[in-house]
């Protein structure tokens, strides 16, 4: 599980992609073909240019050095520099977890992006329309939505789970703001003891200076979004980075990084705050649903 510094900053993979993306647009910006930024930085072959552009390879420290006085951007070697070597010793936690089974490793790519966009994120927004957020579950809630849900993954999301949780403690946890959706309070899952504790702990959450929780009333008719998903904001050492929207669909963990489509999720996003009642609300709502459970 992760803890101390790799609670903090971007990720390998995060950093890579934003990195690739800031110097494809350096070499268009020189008019460079990939092979031309290749031998001017004295690589043979457009392969590994064409590779750290699209985050195949991670980028290091001695790709920088190359890449940058090539592209006549040596004052920036630093910098770059500096944010490799710090993704590398957050490291990704995870990877240890799955499955190492080659064909397997590849229907996970998803959850892999997914899971590193959210141990980057410095703010997560979460809308959960039919179960209490992966965040904010208890281990037993946890493993009775999974095998009515996913009994294959069962036992994946569930190893997954505390190193997931972690990024909510530490001495600079991740703010993370949460619309639930009414009809999870009263969609019993494991029984009423395993529900109650579950309530009792989204509660004791709630009151956390890093924690705000609403709840979406069934009165306030159709939610503004028909699923749940994550919205993401990434470090500030990621100069530009607009972010990530992330949600999981039947087959696959989905991931949405262009401007214009997070445009419409934070749209998504702010109508749900609006349809949802106070944060100070939360606690009535909760204490409601443990009192109408049936033992």
């Amino acid at each position: 599980m992760p803890e101390g510094d790799a609670l903090l900053g971007a990720t390998p993979l995060v950093t890579t992609k934003w990195m690739g993306e800031h110097i494809t647009n350096m070499r268009v910006q020189r008019g460079f073909s990939r092979e031309q930024l290749a031998a001017r930085a004295g690589w043979s072959g457009k392969s590994l240019v064409g590779h750290l552009e699209a985050a195949v390879r991670l980028f290091n420290t001695d790709h920088v050095a190359a890449l940058l006085p090539a592209l006549g951007r040596s004052e920036h070697v630093a910098h770059y520099q500096r944010l490799v070597t710090e993704a590398a010793a957050k490291g990704e936690w995870w990877r240890e977890l799955l499955p190492k089974e080659k064909d397997t490793r590849k229907r996970l790519r998803g959850l892999e992006l997914f899971l590193s966009f959210e141990a980057s994120a410095i703010t997560i927004r979460h809308y959960a329309s039919y179960a209490v957020p992966e965040l904010l579950r208890t281990p037993p809630y946890t493993d009775a939505v999974l095998r009515a849900t996913e009994p294959s993954w069962a036992e994946l999301r569930c190893a997954l789970q505390p190193g997931r949780q972690a990024i909510l403690g530490g001495t600079e946890p991740t703010e993370i703001q949460v619309v639930l959706d009414e009809h999870v309070l009263r969609r019993v899952a494991g029984g009423a003891e395993v529900m109650r504790a579950q309530l009792a702990h989204l509660a004791e959450h709630a009151v956390r200076p890093n924690v705000t929780l609403q709840i979406l009333p069934t009165e306030a008719g159709i939610p503004a979004a028909e699923g749940g998903f994550s919205l993401m904001d990434m470090p500030a050492e990621l100069d530009g980075h607009p972010g990530a929207a992330c949600l999981e669909s039947a087959v696959d963990w989905l991931c949405y990084e262009r401007p214009d489509e997070l445009r419409q999720f934070r749209r998504y996003w702010e109508r749900l705050r609006e349809q949802a009642l106070p944060p100070e609300r939360t606690p009535e709502l909760l204490q409601r649903a443990a009192r109408e459970l049936v033992a």
